[in-house]
């Protein structure tokens, strides 16, 4: 029986990102996994359903807790998300498990065995998975964006190499 990574919709208000983009999911059908994804999950990052390929979407969020073996997810899901997962699941994302001890507690009620990728230690060995500097460079080029948005001078980036003129 093949494994089931779960893709749901974030649900923290103003959250664009998405977990898996459509690369990756071809990888993980290379794999011999199935895949889960919630119907529009990737429209808040302008991916599309298509875009993913051949795997199944559920209509709720719920039915890709319940159903998944594996549920990859940026922010943490709420209590009532972690109820429905199946015991013996795997979660993996940007947990906080610092800000909720309810929802860390329920986690291990569960038997649901998470990862909270921003406490992997940044370290060689594991700069494969490091998802806080990734997140940090992002920021840090969205910054300079929106510096220059808010500049009263034009940036000639490619001119004055990247000095504002």
């Amino acid at each position: 029986m093949p494994l089931t990574i779960g893709v749901p919709t974030e649900t923290v208000h103003g959250e664009r990102r998405l977990c898996v983009v459509p690369d990756v999911v071809k990888r993980y059908l290379g794999l011999g996994a199935q895949l889960l994804i919630q119907s529009g999950a990737g429209q808040p990052a302008h991916l599309r359903d298509e875009m993913f390929g051949d795997v199944r979407f559920a209509a709720k969020s719920e039915e890709v807790y319940s159903t998944a073996d594996v549920v990859l997810c940026v922010q943490p899901p709420s209590v009532e998300l972690i109820a429905t997962m199946k015991p013996g699941s795997v979660l993996l994302g940007m947990l906080q498990p610092w800000s909720d001890a309810t929802r860390a507690q329920q986690l291990m009620d569960k038997q649901i065995t998470s990862f909270a990728l921003e406490l992997l230690p940044r370290i060689t060995r594991s700069q494969s998975m490091d998802a806080l500097s990734s997140q940090a460079a992002v920021a840090g080029y969205e910054c300079a964006l929106i510096a220059a948005d808010h500049c009263p001078k034009f940036w000639f980036f490619a001119e004055s190499g990247g000095r504002a003129s």
